[in-house]
């Protein structure tokens, strides 16, 4: 699990053709440190369905791109600084 770190709060408003949902996602990582293989993390999504739990994806070293890295032969990316 994550030791003491930063907590990332972001918001965008979703219109839909029947009304307007707020959508709040909360990322929550390790503080930086000197170790570029390994990482701690988790992205919560809020519930699906009202009255719900909210999701929790982990995330690994496997889900970051480091400084300077390329992106290549990927149709899409989710990118967050």
């Amino acid at each position: 699990s994550p030791k003491s770190g930063e907590f990332f709060r972001s918001s965008l408003n979703l219109a839909s053709s029947d009304n307007l949902t707020h959508y709040v996602a909360a990322l929550t990582s390790e503080a930086p440190n000197p170790h570029v293989n390994t990482f701690s993390g988790k992205l919560t999504l809020p519930p699906v369905e009202e009255g719900g739990s909210c999701i929790d994806i982990p995330l690994g070293a496997e889900n970051i791109l480091l400084r300077g890295a390329v992106l290549r032969n990927t149709e899409w990316a989710i990118g967050l600084s």
